[in-house]
């Protein structure tokens, strides 16, 4: 629940005036990094990831046109995949927010 709050606070902020005159394309792309094939995957995994989606689906009912697409990838528990996939959503698929990362390791990876 609180990843979904996370994710509804992030996207309200992009909600505002001066935020969605600054989105290209009128478009954001959220990146869900988690666990769905090890230890985390029960707490976390695919379900996070459709906790996003229905918060994306949410969101665009009051956006005014301001479109949220979600997207996901597996770390495997490893923090040089999880960077890796970090790395590559921001630098070349125009990722604007990356959540979830149950796994403490990754998570301090893909921050640095």
């Amino acid at each position: 629940m609180r990843k979904l709050l996370l994710l509804g606070c992030a996207l309200l902020g992009l909600s505002t005036g001066i935020a969605s005159a600054e989105v290209p394309g009128n478009s954001v792309k959220v990146g869900v990094l988690s666990d769905f094939s090890g230890p985390f995957s029960d707490q976390a995994g695919k379900g996070s990831l459709i906790a996003a989606q229905m918060a994306a689906e949410d969101f665009a009912k009051e956006s005014k046109g301001l479109k949220v697409e979600i997207i996901s990838a597996d770390h495997q528990n490893k923090p040089d995949v999880g960077s890796a996939i970090a790395r590559r959503w921001i630098d070349q698929e125009s990722v604007a927010a990356i959540v979830d990362l149950p796994n403490s390791g990754v998570a301090l990876a893909v921050t640095r």
